[in-house]
C-alpha cells in the first residue's frame, strides 16, 4: 500500500508520518519494503535500532523522522 501526501511543510513531514503509523500500524524497512513484524516495531518505538531480517538494514525511530 502507497500512502500520498500533498504539504506546504516539509518540516511536518515526520510527524504526519507518525501519526499515519500510529493510525495504519504497518512498518516497513526503508530500504526493502519488508515488513517489520511486531517485536521489531515495539523495538524500534522504544528508541532501539533494529535490523532487517531481509536486508540487514539498521532501522531506528531516527529513519522515520528524517
Amino acid at each position: 500500500m502507497d500512502v500520498q501526501g500533498l504539504g506546504d511543510d516539509e518540516a511536518m513531514l515526520p510527524t504526519t508520518m507518525e501519526e499515519i503509523s500510529k493510525c495504519i500500524e504497518s512498518w516497513t524497512c526503508m530500504k526493502c519494503g519488508a515488513s517489520l513484524n511486531v517485536e521489531q516495531v515495539d523495538g524500534v518505538r522504544a528508541g532501539n535500532a533494529i535490523e532487517c531480517k531481509y536486508c540487514r538494514h539498521i532501522i531506528s525511530i531516527e529513519n522515520y523522522r528524517k
